[in-house]
């Protein structure tokens, strides 16, 4: 079955904020618990020699970036539904 119009952008929008729920929990949440936590416990690479809990804040980083577009692609859609719109060709999951 292959959603079309309307059922097809609201769709897209819970699977966008599907999306940003994950990564707030995910890396937001549980990257900066774990970066807080390597860095008292002062776990460092061997090679570069510098404190892995520095490292691990791209987590909580990366998470807030995935968090952003998310919500700019489900108000893009929400804008489509709100002026009655058609999704605009070569639109996600098209």
């Amino acid at each position: 079955m292959k959603l079309t119009g309307t059922r097809k952008a609201i769709n897209e929008i819970v699977i966008q904020l599907a999306i940003a729920l994950f990564a707030f929990v995910v890396l937001v949440y549980g990257g900066t618990k774990l970066a807080l936590k390597t860095l008292a416990m002062g776990q460092v690479t061997p090679a570069l020699g510098l404190e892995m809990g520095y490292i691990y804040f791209c987590l909580p980083i990366s998470g807030a970036l995935m968090i952003f577009y998310s919500i700019v692609f489900a108000i893009e859609r929400i804008k489509q539904l709100a002026s009655g719109s058609a999704p605009y060709a070569g639109s996600q999951l098209d």
